[in-house]
């Protein structure tokens, strides 16, 4: 209808503002780079744990696995688009529920059941690290006059759900969707995938219990290499292969929509808003491919340049021993919560002042090409159009011999 493929598209047909475009797709663009680092940085944990540039002392031998992660994770967005990652997703998802109910199943029964499992994480927990002099985390939240853990997760939970309808790779992949209904059933279906990711953490409190994986974790010096480490001492060596290979995945489809979302960001709302007006469906797809590549390799310095932290931290504003740019938590009445709900609320209240004031002084609004009933139609709600020729006139007939433009 409209023509839009990225969240910027609708916000510059919705209020009229090349400006508010701009900013939306430079926005998206940066939020996703760390994003994309956090998945490389996921398959570089499994290449490692298999072997890939472990035992060097070579910087570039070390950071091989990541090189060979934006390697594939480049050829795989380069050529296939979009249509690849959303048809594996499904082999991705099959990968990742086998490998968790099989885990939370059947480790427990080699580490003496959740008790002694939930038992070692809390005596962890509670241990004073030598380092910080502080214990070395919280088992249970807390809730306090002084300060409380449970506001902490509370905000962030609620923060990080609504962000993820926020996301451009989210948006991509709703407006690429043919039906209103595939949005509304994959929406009904994200609560199965919280649950999946509460599984998912309880692999960790395993890791901590599982003595040789403890072991080789503290070796590498790197906590991201506890779960890879806990598959390889308690499966298989066939099973491993599948666990890998799902955290490979689970990665690399994410990832690849992720890129392609900031590479539609920058071609449809900067290189063709402000460049090249002009510019064709085929010139389009080829600076798409080149921005996609661009991305992936800033995400490749987040990665290989800063601490992994920096990555997690820019993507989820979530460590509370961070006291700069980076924090997670602000400090309200004697509480943390979550710094991205603090920054909604500063947002929401700096809109309603300035648009009491753009009003005043009868600054134009700009114009919504969008109309209420469009938001509620399928692709099946518009018109047929009529054959070319027929009581069109020349113009007409151009029109009726293209594609329906999509919403």
């Amino acid at each position: 209808m409209h023509n839009y493929i990225t969240p910027a598209d609708f916000i510059r047909g919705r209020y009229g503002s090349r400006g508010l475009s701009l900013a939306a797709a430079f926005t998206g663009i940066l939020s996703l780079m760390p994003y994309i680092a956090l998945q490389l940085v996921g398959i570089q944990a499994v290449l490692t744990v298999m072997g890939v540039g472990a035992s060097s002392t070579n910087t570039f031998v070390k950071d091989l696995p990541l090189f060979i992660a934006f390697l594939v994770l480049a050829l795989f967005t380069y050529v296939s688009g979009l249509r690849a990652p959303a048809a594996i997703s499904f082999i991705k998802d099959t990968l990742v529920y086998v490998m968790v109910i099989v885990a939370v199943f059947y480790i427990p029964t080699r580490l003496g059941g959740w008790g002694h499992i939930f038992g070692t994480a809390q005596a962890h927990f509670a241990a004073i690290n030598p380092v910080t002099k502080k214990p070395n985390g919280t088992f249970i939240l807390t809730a306090g006059v002084t300060g409380s853990t449970q506001l902490d997760f509370a905000t962030l939970a609620l923060g990080s759900a609504i962000a993820l309808f926020l996301y451009p790779h989210t948006i991509t992949g709703t407006l690429a969707s043919k039906r209103r209904y595939v949005v509304k059933r994959n929406s009904a279906l994200l609560p199965v995938y919280s649950i999946l990711l509460g599984l998912i953490a309880l692999l960790g409190y395993m890791a901590i219990t599982d003595k040789p994986t403890a072991a080789a974790v503290k070796k590498a010096g790197n906590a991201q290499l506890a779960v890879p480490y806990l598959f390889q001492h308690m499966f298989s060596s066939w099973f491993a292969g599948v666990a890998f290979a799902a955290i490979i995945i689970g990665a690399l489809v994410p990832a690849a929509i992720m890129a392609i979302a900031a590479a539609n960001l920058f071609t449809r709302n900067i290189f063709t808003e402000f460049f090249k007006p002009d510019a064709s469906p085929r010139l389009q797809t080829r600076v798409s491919q080149w921005a996609s590549f661009v991305v992936k390799v800033g995400a490749l310095y987040f990665a290989v340049e800063l601490p992994h932290t920096f990555a997690i931290n820019l993507q989820l504003l979530a460590s509370p021993t961070v006291s700069h740019w980076a924090s997670s938590s602000d400090i309200e009445l004697g509480h943390t919560v979550y710094i991205g709900l603090s920054a909604v609320i500063i947002n929401l209240i700096i809109v309603v002042i300035l648009t009491l004031i753009f009003r005043a002084a009868k600054v134009p609004q700009g114009a919504d090409e969008t109309l209420p009933h469009q938001y509620t139609m399928d692709p099946a709600d518009l018109p047929v159009p009529t054959p070319a020729g027929v009581g069109l006139g020349a113009a007409g007939a151009a029109g009726a011999a293209g594609d329906l433009p999509r919403l």
